[in-house]
């Protein structure tokens, strides 16, 4: 199962509204992220304090983390990246190693 990390920040679009709309949009999203934490599109979420922007884990497939943050733009880009758990990472190298070692 792929795991992904998402590096997520708030856009421009975000940054110029006028200051009320900004604080609701902002708790519109909060709530989106809260129903995708229930429903187990994402797994955790955090966000780098006084930056506007943060991180999310996610084991959604493709599809379904793809429908999961299309509905927060245009108020937050995306950077996701796949990632692999640290026993895959150990017994990767663990078996190059012992590859190598025979040679």
């Amino acid at each position: 199962m792929t795991k992904w990390y998402v590096k997520w920040k708030m856009t421009p679009q975000y940054w110029s509204l006028p200051d009320a709309e900004r604080l609701k949009a902002g708790i519109q999203s909060l709530e989106m992220v809260k129903a995708d934490l229930k429903a187990g599109i994402i797994k955790d979420w955090g966000i780098k304090t006084g930056t506007g922007g943060g991180f999310t884990l996610s084991e959604a497939d493709e599809t379904q983390l793809y429908e999961a943050l299309i509905k927060y733009r245009p108020y937050t880009a995306f950077e996701v990246t796949p990632v692999i758990p640290f026993d895959q990472h150990y017994a990767t190298l663990k078996k190059i190693a012992a590859a190598a070692q025979s040679k």
